[in-house]
């Protein structure tokens, strides 16, 4: 989706499967600013677009919805520099912030299909053909 700024906007929407309602969107570029707008200095998010095919699941205590995807990020920082990121990031769908995330570095990214294991790792491969991680969330 694009807003009035051209900004690329990435939405999670939920749907109700029996009548195809939306139940609730989610905008991931707030919920990504939020968690590194402190942390790291970013000042704006001006895209978001996925860069993987993701995996949802649960948190270990059962009680939570998540989402789990590979974004890349198209940033300013507080000195207005337009950056970029590669980031792995693990979205609570029921509190709507980021519960984990990762971020690649050295030109690393993150594409086709991430997989869950049973002792909590995702399996994530990267787009040199070759590398694949296991990271534990």
């Amino acid at each position: 989706n694009n807003n009035n700024n051209n900004n690329t906007v990435l939405l999670f929407k939920n749907l109700n499967i029996t009548n195809g309602n939306i139940v609730t969107t989610l905008n991931v570029n707030d919920i990504i600013l939020d968690s590194f707008s402190i942390s790291n200095e970013w000042k704006n998010v001006l895209s978001a677009n996925i860069s993987s095919r993701g995996a949802s699941g649960f948190t270990s205590d059962l009680k939570h919805y998540v989402i789990n995807i590979c974004v890349n990020v198209l940033y300013t920082n507080n000195n207005n520099e337009i950056q970029d990121a590669n980031i792995l990031i693990i979205v609570d769908l029921d509190l709507k912030y980021l519960l984990s995330w990762f971020r690649f570095e050295n030109e690393e990214k993150c594409v086709g299909q991430l997989s869950a294991t049973n002792d909590e790792r995702l399996i994530v491969p990267l787009s040199d053909g070759m590398t694949v991680m296991a990271l534990s969330v």
